[in-house]
């Protein structure tokens, strides 16, 4: 693994990807989602923090998104379906 130099927030991520940001924030919000080192949080205050992606976690959640759009769960939308993938078929594909 390359060192990280830099990183994106998730408003930016949403930007680029042209997806809502707080659909992203809740698919990273459970780290088990993204691989580990992807999601960063950065701390601009005592109680405040921002939410920001390496290059590595913005792939993967590309990727994520594109799968879930190509198949749904039964009943579900795409969106939702984001959100209820369990961490376990997660994790199997980060240890391809």
């Amino acid at each position: 693994m390359a060192t990280v130099t830099y990183v994106r927030t998730i408003k930016f991520v949403a930007e680029i990807l042209g997806e809502d940001p707080e659909l992203l924030q809740a698919i990273v919000s459970n780290d088990d989602n993204l691989s580990y080192g992807s999601i960063i949080s950065v701390y601009t205050g005592d109680d405040e923090s921002v939410t920001a992606l390496t290059d590595d976690g913005m792939d993967e959640l590309e990727q994520m998104l594109k799968d879930a759009r190509r198949s749904p769960k039964n009943g579900t939308t795409s969106s939702t379906a984001l959100l209820t993938t369990s961490s376990s078929s997660l994790a199997s594909k980060r240890n391809l």
